[in-house]
């Protein structure tokens, strides 16, 4: 579920995926998200539709917030454009005047970074201290100072309670995703090469300079206070100090030996890369700086991109083998960007090895690893009239827009689209195109709907003529033809004139409204602030019980007794009723009623005065005569159940009080009598049978094995 928020960032709506036609989340590391969403036009959003918060396809607790940017409105469709909120507001939301470390935590250094923002540090995992400082730097330049000086990526994410954002986070991580163990074939066709690199931009060694150290206070010869530059002589590395590389002490270049006898000299010697980090003054920041620059450069750089389907679920920042022929060219590349599809997630694409792409997004506001200062790659200019509203021409859309401003953004097929800024994006005025006609009339009914700058021909009263104009709040003028002259619409016309159109309820009050006569359309709750819903007159689906407040025991004892006539739910348990028989379940177990009579239960027992010693019991009440054990003969499924053993009390008729066995009873163990027993009976039947010259043979001894080891007869 997407939600929708107005400019203060509350909840004003939510979008399911049945409501939208498309929808394309890019994600990209260190790069701001950007979502694309094409909705049909009566689902088009009003106007008061800023923000959307977007499930992180990654974990659905998190949301990615996006602010809107463009809207293009055509006949089938409305698309928008969304770019990631977090670089926006840390571009532009404080600034830190002067703060300096001599050598701090990256956990501290980005804490102090967000600072005076709304964002808030949430994981960090990049164990690694940094000598800098920040100065007259936004939140997003501090950021990305320390991700400069020791490397690692952001991941921006928000928390939504209730109807609104309730906390915004940033993670620190050393790296995305996870080294995975799959290996790909350059050349299969699991992967398609989307751009090669130029093989003359391959290095296979570095010689990384930093920043000048300081030296004085700027007061002699020196006259910003710092003379040579840092590099890397004084350290050392070596690969059985699992460092990546053998770097000796006083070596001022870093050296690849792999790539070098593929890619270096035809003599043998490296290809060489000076490079000169200006933000850079501690020396062993400089020289991870330069290995991870090295590991960029050192290999033939390809682009490629494949499906999540023929990857088998690759994520952001995943790492690979892109295996060579030749084994010795294979290296590891990671997923650097993700575009998810959120309709058909089959469709989902990756791209994974070199970026080698420019981003189309204004640099200073989407990408960590870049200054505010890129030059984008086509000049983008802009005229002022006056204070007035102004005009630019380009690909890039303007910076800090003012309402009524007018883009005319050229495309990469040489067509042109005109834009203008209505105080929350730039909507799609008009195209070049052969498609687009500058002035439609469109006939409903007895009437015509004109859409266009111009004034309309042959109008007939009660026609309507939606003008654009870049004047006008939303860009659009309505008038309603009089069958003489155009009459503006300003909020005070007769409403019995409106034809056609649209009315945004979100800028109108509606009094006394009867819902009788709303006939169509769903009617979304979350837009009801007040009053009773009648819930006998809706039927509600997919209810959340969590959600139910109130006494919810009433409502659903309320809601169920009686419903079959046989079962009812009160504080004390559930009873369920059937003909001359009530079950009823309790605290104690389970009860037994016949007839009005309280048989008895069986349930839970404790022996008296030992409430730990807890047990089963079968209970039968004053009011029951016996209770028994029965069982169904064998292959006799429609029988009764004859008793084999039960119990009577006294003074039943054709019963014996007492315990009753009515088949064999076995003894595995010795049986103990500790009170008298009353052997006449057996004796009777004895006597009965010796009169009829039966014998008996007594066992006067037993061994061990349970055999007879002596007897007498009688």
């Amino acid at each position: 579920m997407i939600y929708l928020f107005d400019k203060k960032q509350e909840i004003v709506g939510m979008l399911d995926k049945a409501d939208m036609l498309e929808a394309k989340l890019d994600l990209k590391i260190n790069t701001a998200a950007k979502f694309d969403l094409s909705l049909p036009p009566n689902k088009a959003f009003g106007n008061n539709v800023r923000y959307v918060g977007v499930p992180h396809p990654l974990d659905e607790n998190k949301y990615l917030m996006l602010r809107l940017m463009s809207v293009k409105d055509s006949s089938d469709k409305v698309e928008y454009s969304w770019y990631e909120l977090a670089y926006q507001e840390l571009g532009s939301y404080s600034y830190i005047k002067d703060r300096r470390f001599a050598s701090e935590t990256a956990e501290n250094l980005m804490k102090v970074a967000l600072g005076g923002s709304p964002w808030k540090l949430g994981k960090c995992n990049v164990n690694a201290s940094l000598h800098t400082n920040f100065y007259y730097l936004s939140n997003l330049e501090a950021i990305n100072t320390v991700v400069k000086g020791l490397g690692g990526e952001i991941v921006f994410y928000v928390s939504i309670s209730g109807n609104k954002v309730t906390g915004r986070y940033m993670d620190y991580v050393t790296a995305q995703g996870v080294d995975t163990s799959k290996v790909f074939v350059h050349g299969s066709n699991l992967l398609n090469v989307e751009r090669t690199g130029d093989n003359s931009s391959i290095y296979t060694a570095i010689l990384p300079r930093g920043k000048g150290e300081q030296v004085s206070e700027g007061h002699d010869d020196t006259p910003d206070g710092y003379g040579r530059r840092i590099t890397i002589e004084d350290l050392e590395w070596k690969k059985s100090n699992n460092d990546p590389l053998d770097k000796p002490v006083g070596d001022a270049v870093l050296v690849d030996p792999s790539a070098t006898a593929e890619y270096g000299h035809i003599d043998g010697s490296p290809r060489l890369l000076i490079k000169t980090y200006e933000d850079i003054d501690d020396k062993l920041v400089l020289l991870n700086t330069a290995y991870r620059d090295l590991m960029q450069a050192n290999h033939p750089a390809y682009q490629y991109s494949a499906s999540v389907t023929d990857t088998d679920g690759l994520s952001l920042g995943d790492t690979v083998l892109i295996m060579h022929n030749d084994r010795d060219l294979s290296y590891k590349t990671r997923v650097f960007e993700v575009e998810y599809d959120l309709i058909t997630p089959e469709n989902t694409t990756l791209q994974l090895g070199s970026d080698l792409s420019n981003n189309s997004i204004t640099q200073a506001m989407t990408s960590i690893s870049s200054t505010a200062q890129s030059m984008s790659n086509t000049l983008s200019w802009t005229m002022s009239h006056g204070g007035n509203n102004d005009t630019t021409f380009g690909p890039k859309a303007p910076a800090s827009p003012r309402k009524g401003n007018v883009w005319y953004r050229q495309l990469d097929n040489g067509t042109t689209e005109l834009y203008y800024w209505n105080g929350n994006a730039w909507v799609l005025s008009a195209k070049t195109d052969s498609q687009w006609q500058k002035n439609r009339a469109e006939q409903s009914g007895d009437h015509t709907r004109f859409d266009g700058p111009d004034e309309p021909k042959n109008a007939q009263q009660g026609d309507i003529w939606f003008k654009e104009d870049v004047s006008e709040k939303n860009g659009i003028a309505m008038y309603s033809y009089s069958g003489t002259t155009w009459v503006k619409f300003n909020g005070m016309t007769d409403a019995n004139m409106l034809q056609e159109g649209r009315i945004d309820a979100s800028r109108i009050n509606v009094l006394n409204l009867d819902a009788g006569n709303i006939t169509a359309g769903t009617l979304s709750a979350n837009f009801i602030k007040g009053g009773q819903i009648d819930a006998s007159q809706i039927d509600v689906i997919n209810l959340n019980v969590n959600s139910l407040v109130g006494n919810v025991s009433q409502f659903i004892k309320s809601n169920w007794n009686g419903e079959y006539q046989s079962v009812s739910i009160e504080w004390s348990g559930m009873t369920v009723s059937t003909g001359d028989m009530k079950t009823t379940f309790n605290n104690y177990g389970i009860e037994f009623d016949y007839r009005g009579r309280s048989i008895g239960y069986i349930g839970r027992s404790t022996l008296v005065g030992n409430d730990n010693v807890v047990g089963m019991s079968f209970n039968l009440n004053s009011d029951g005569d016996y209770f028994s054990w029965s069982a169904k003969d064998k292959g006799d499924p429609n029988g009764n159940y004859p008793m084999k053993m039960a119990w009577y009390r006294q003074g039943l008729p054709n019963t014996r009080a007492g315990f009753v066995f009515s088949d064999d009873v076995n003894f595995n163990n010795a049986i103990t009598i500790r009170g008298s027993a009353d052997v006449s009976g057996m004796l009777a039947t004895m006597a009965y049978y010796k009169s009829q010259g039966a014998t008996f043979v007594i066992p006067t001894s037993v061994g061990d094995g349970r055999t007879i080891g002596s007897y007498v007869y009688v």
